[in-house]
This record gives structure tokens, sequence and C-alpha cells, in this order.
């Protein structure tokens, strides 16, 4: 949310509206951020100033207490659902673009689905990506040009979406 407020702050032509997108963690904490208004509200941004989110193989809807490693981490959010992009899904909010490989073991495409579920269930507006062939750290790979061929359509989709937007 300070990175958003800051852009707005610093760049003029954040003015038209600002599309997030992240990997993994990145991907969960830019779904909160398109999702939940209190993290901008917080820094004094208005919600509509973010007009898209492109996630990629986030992690939308996981059990926090069930991992250890991130128990500490999650540990103050009460009720830890509320830490989960997929409990704050809204008809009103920001288009969505889901992107996520099928061989991806780190965090499992059923996250993107249930939350592309909980979207539609708000009839909010989202589209799912499912890549071929493709794991938690090829997506990453595949915006590259030496690595695009890893997910050829990953990028025209991306550019499509934000085209969309703005």
């Amino acid at each position: 949310a300070a990175s958003v407020a800051w852009i707005k702050r610093n760049i003029p032509q954040s003015e038209n509206g600002i599309v997030l997108i992240g990997h993994s963690a990145g991907a969960h904490l830019a779904a909160l951020l398109a999702l939940d208004g209190r993290y901008l509200h917080d820094k004094g941004v208005r919600q509509n100033s973010i007009i898209g989110m492109i996630g990629l193989a986030g992690p939308y809807a996981f059990e926090p207490e069930q991992y250890r490693r991130f128990r500490p981490i999650f540990a103050t959010a009460r009720p830890a659902e509320l830490s989960q992009p997929v409990s704050h899904a809204r008809g009103d909010a920001p288009p969505l673009l889901l992107l996520h490989g099928t061989d991806d073991r780190v965090v499992l495409p059923l996250h993107s689905q249930l939350l592309q579920e909980r979207m539609n269930s708000e009839d909010g507006r989202v589209n799912r990506l499912e890549l071929e062939g493709v794991d938690h750290f090829g997506i990453v790979l595949a915006l590259s040009e030496p690595f695009a061929h890893l997910a050829p359509n990953l990028l025209p989709n991306i550019e499509a979406f934000i085209e969309d937007q703005i």
C-alpha cells in the first residue's frame, strides 16, 4: 500500500489508474490490495486507484496455521481468513487476471480456481488462465525473452489485459 501511495504521489500517469502484478506471495499481496480496501485507505489512497490485478501463481486461499513456517507471519491476523484474498472477493472489485501453471507444485492451481469461483459468485470480473506444463518458477521465467517459449501465450494475455484496463 505504501508503494501504491508513493506511485500516486510521484508518477503523474498513475492518475489513469494502476494495474498491479505479482508472483506467488507478491500475487497474494497484490490481490489483497485490489480486494481489501483497508490497506490503501490507511495510506490515503482511494480503492478505485487500482484498475486491475494480474496474479501469477498466487496463494489466494490457504490456511496459514497449517504451515509451520507461515504461522509467525500470520499470527496477528484475526480472524486468519482475513489474511486471504479469497475472503475479500466482491463484485465491485477491479478486474482480475489469474495465471497459473498446471505443473505448479509450490502453489497449487486450485488457489486461482478458488478465487475465480468466489469472484464469480460475487459477480466480479475475473479471468483465469492455466498454462499447460508450466511450474511455479517457469511462469516468471516466461516473462523474459529467453524463456518466453515456456508459456508463449503468457505475455500476450498480460498485455491484452492491461490494454483493456487502460
